[in-house]
């Protein structure tokens, strides 16, 4: 028998209607279409005891003046609030903080664009290549920091190459040097880190049609024309993922200035989170520690809202 289209068609649309009723009707009656959310309690408990119950204690130990070791706690109020507005070392904290955000934002990003550039050719080493810049990345950051404080030594690698170039009138105290220790440190944490920019950036470059920018080279476009009017615009995304990281990674740096200068010497490098640890872990006031490190989250929390509303609108305007 054959079967006209139309009526084919007639058919196969009460099938979908028969198994669309047959759906609803099962989910109502509790049937086995019922979403199990009780598969979601043993991720729930985990995140409820490692995220939500340390981040809702250390609030509450903000308004205290435990030490971090006594059974007893004293409510104290904003008294450790007020001790941070008042505090002048905090002050060098956040101006360090602030300049290691913007640096690293910079630096890492123009590296890290520029190596995505590089790299995105049709190149035989360019997986080699890219592979060597993304290296660092996965090396521990204390790693990275001892390796630096090795090559920063009074008669180390970084003395020696310059000496054997007749150029030993610019060796120093590297990091011992207050004025200048905290430009030195900040090679690390931009070398180290470079790959993961460039990487970001990597993945915007293959999104973008290689028939745009054939079209435009026949157009007569430059090539600086090509990158400002088509490839800068279609990199927003990408921009945006690496702003708002390497904005976050910067306000929130630790790992590598505490491991190479400990915030010294005299302060020179300490940044908001080296001084909140050796408050709370050092001083033996882990209130006033907690309740710089709640304020350093709300900061940042904002700045970032604000980084992502501000670069979403220049993804649509592009």
């Amino acid at each position: 028998m054959v079967v006209s289209w139309p009526a084919e068609k007639k058919a196969t649309g009460g099938k979908k209607r028969a198994l669309a009723q047959s759906v609803k009707r099962r989910s109502r009656g509790g049937g086995a279409l019922r979403p199990p959310w009780f598969l979601l309690l043993p991720a729930a408990t985990l995140y409820l005891g490692i995220v939500l119950y340390p981040a809702g204690r250390d609030i509450y130990e903000s308004f205290t003046n435990w030490n971090g070791i006594s059974p007893t706690q004293h409510f104290v109020g904003f008294e450790n609030f007020i001790d941070i507005y008042n505090d002048p070392v905090i002050r060098t904290a956040v101006v360090n903080t602030v300049i290691i955000a913007v640096v690293v934002t910079v630096m890492q990003n123009g590296i890290g664009l520029l190596a995505a550039l590089a790299l995105h050719r049709k190149l035989k080493t360019r997986g080699v290549l890219r592979a060597i810049i993304f290296l660092p990345a996965i090396v521990n950051p204390v790693v990275i920091a001892y390796t630096w404080q090795f090559i920063y030594a009074t008669g180390g690698p970084l003395d020696n190459t310059l000496q054997s170039f007749h150029l030993g009138f610019l060796t120093q105290d590297w990091l011992g040097n207050p004025h200048e220790a905290l430009a030195f440190a900040l090679v690390p944490m931009v070398w180290q880190n470079i790959g993961y920019s460039m990487i970001i950036f990597l993945a915007g470059l293959e999104g973008i049609a290689p028939s745009v920018m054939e079209a435009a080279s026949l157009d007569g476009a430059s090539g600086a024309k090509r990158f400002w009017h088509i490839t800068w615009p279609l990199l927003a995304p990408a921009l945006t993922i690496n702003a708002v990281l390497t904005v976050i990674g910067g306000l929130n740096a630790f790992t590598m200035i505490f491991a190479l200068t400990g915030g010294g010497p005299g302060n020179a490098t300490q940044t908001v989170t080296t001084l909140l640890f050796q408050n709370a872990f050092t001083f033996g006031r882990y209130g006033y520690g907690t309740a710089m490190a709640c304020a350093l989250s709300i900061v940042v929390a904002a700045i970032a809202f604000a980084q992502v509303k501000f670069l979403r609108g220049r993804e649509l305007a592009a």
